[in-house]
């Protein structure tokens, strides 16, 4: 994988190595996928274009704490297991050029461990969470010959595709929460004694009210929207429930990344779910009914241990509020 940059004081020529060790070059930029479960992490740089996280290492600096410097400037995200994929290889004959005649710009996976929701965009202009398909099409229209577009699709998407297990633990307050990326949230509205399910014009079974939670959003705001665009229903007030933490584990049992699904509990006796309307204003759900509890924990998402305690911890909130 190359491609040949050209300048005014020469051309540069920029080679993928694939390694998990680093040659004894100097390091000019360091490179990262940073990543929140499986979703990419990109920044909007100046020129309009999105771009993975990274930059130059200042002077003394080691390349790792560069790198997460940059990802904290770009993004205001602090990372973690930062693992090496392979390193570009930049290579130029010219003296005019001001870095070594070789360097090299390592390229690494990453996970985001803490999103800082009070960031101050100056050395970029967004940030924003992309599913693969999105990613790739970002790196198509990028001049470098593909290269990042290939690193990310056969190098870095194919170690996150492992053999990867999930561990749940919980937080049953809010007091609890860890720093973790939160990236869903989910609800049990309750009507006249009755939970709120909903179901997807291509999924077969019914869920719980709730989605993905937007990188720049207040979990209580994420619900709440989620709850207006599935439902069509809108509701004032929600408590905590519970917080999951997830753990993502690589074939080596380390621990590559951290997330958290936060459950809510609202409620609206005034709903008219006949005026349910499937698919309005372009989202995704056909169907909306109101269950039992008994049917509720037949569920997908609460029929396992982990869904049994979050339960619990519902009925714990709805016991204090009697």
């Amino acid at each position: 994988m190359e491609y040949i940059k050209k300048n005014k004081n020469g051309d540069v020529k920029f080679t993928f190595i694939k390694s998990n060790e680093l040659p004894d070059l100097p390091i000019t930029t360091p490179l990262t996928f940073a990543f929140i479960g499986y979703d990419l992490l990109l920044a909007k740089k100046k020129s309009g274009d999105w771009d993975i996280l990274g930059g130059k290492v200042e002077k003394d600096e080691f390349w790792i704490d560069a790198l997460k410097r940059e990802a904290l400037e770009e993004a205001g995200v602090y990372i973690d297991n930062i693992d090496i994929l392979g390193y570009v290889l930049a290579e130029h004959d010219n003296p005019d050029i001001s870095f070594p005649k070789k360097s090299i710009l390592p390229v690494t996976i990453s996970f985001v461990k803490e999103v800082l929701y009070d960031w101050k965009k100056y050395e970029t202009l967004d940030r924003r969470l992309f599913r693969k398909k999105h990613a790739l099409k970002e790196f198509e229209t990028k001049n470098d010959n593909k290269q990042i577009y290939r690193i990310f699709n056969e190098i870095v998407y194919p170690y996150l595709t492992g053999e990867y297990s999930v561990e749940f633990g919980l937080a049953d307050s809010i007091k609890d929460l860890t720093t973790y990326p939160v990236t869903q949230t989910m609800s049990f509205i309750s009507v006249n004694d009755k939970f709120l399910v909903v179901r997807d014009y291509d999924e077969k079974e019914f869920s719980l009210v709730g989605g993905g939670c937007e990188l720049d959003e207040n979990i209580f705001s994420s619900a709440k929207r989620e709850i207006l665009e599935e439902a069509q229903l809108r509701v004032d007030e929600l408590e905590f429930v519970s917080s999951t933490v997830v753990k993502l584990y690589n074939n080596n049992k380390h621990v590559v990344s951290k997330l958290q699904q936060i459950k809510f509990v609202g409620k609206k006796n005034d709903y008219d779910i006949n005026s349910f309307v499937p698919r309005k204003n372009g989202f995704e759900t056909e169907e909306v009914k109101l269950v039992q509890m008994e049917e509720l924990l037949k569920t997908k998402i609460l029929n396992n241990q982990n869904g049994r305690a979050i339960v619990e911890s519902l009925n714990k909130k709805i016991n204090e509020n009697k």
